[in-house]
């Protein structure tokens, strides 16, 4: 007897054991950073690669004037450049209409659950910072797997509010890591620094405090973006939004 106790005491803390190991190791991995790579995270992926292909032509092919900063392409050119981009990742392009901005808060030609989703995905933008971009990953990794519970939604409808999720986790990091890289890089800050600010300590961040106010809005018109161009333009539409809001935020 005591030794069948024995036995049954084992198996029974080998299934604790197990659970406790798999519990542990749901709460150690951040809500949306995933070991496979989910769509979602490849387009949340793909979004900040093409925006690092969208500076690059820029920086190649944009001229710089007598103030130090480029001369900045134009809306219609920005969206060809993130086209091109898309074609390079496999995606096909639909036709499109040239006119209109990506950057928008209208969305009633949502859904109502759609809606009550996009807008407890702009509660949590609120609150995120260049400083804590993994809580913000954590949170809106849970918004994502709440989504896919929702009965109300059809395929096609989830498939929307999940990228613009995705993209907010992206560009969130992407904006805390490059901010400065793109100023420094289309402003001209750089050589400004050298010829017109020597007396400005060499430890001053080029980032501005009105800038970072920008942050979350920036963040924000990424997600939206992809809702605003829809299916099979999510990628080109973050994109193109992204570059644009940054561009209005900094002139």
């Amino acid at each position: 007897m005591n030794t069948t106790f024995l036995k049954n005491g084992r198996i029974v803390l080998g299934i604790l054991f197990v659970l406790g190991c798999c519990a542990c190791s749901d709460e150690s991995v951040p809500a949306g950073k995933v070991t496979e790579e989910s769509v979602y995270d490849r387009m949340g992926r793909l979004h900040n690669e093409g925006l690092d292909y969208v500076l690059e032509r820029i920086s190649e092919e944009a001229p710089f004037t007598r103030s130090g900063a480029r001369k900045l392409p134009s809306a219609d050119e920005i969206r060809d450049m993130c086209d091109d981009f898309a074609r390079m990742c496999g995606y096909v392009c639909p036709a499109r209409t040239r006119a209109g901005s990506e950057v928008s808060d209208d969305f009633s030609f949502l859904s109502v659950a759609q809606q009550e989703w996009v807008g407890r995905l702009k509660a949590e933008v609120r609150w995120v910072t260049p400083e804590r971009t993994e809580d913000f990953a954590i949170a809106v990794g849970r918004l994502e797997r709440q989504v896919e519970q929702d009965g109300r939604l059809a395929v096609s409808e989830r498939e929307i509010v999940r990228y613009a999720m995705a993209v907010c986790r992206y560009s969130a990091v992407y904006w805390a890591e490059n901010n400065e890289r793109w100023m420094m890089e289309l402003s001209g800050l750089e050589k400004l620094s050298l010829n017109r600010m020597r007396t400005r300590s060499e430890e001053e961040r080029f980032v501005t405090e009105e800038w970072w106010e920008n942050y979350k809005t920036i963040v924000w018109s990424d997600g939206m973006s992809a809702v605003r161009r829809g299916e099979g333009y999510y990628l080109q539409g973050a994109i193109a939004g992204s570059v644009q809001e940054f561009l209005q935020g900094n002139q």
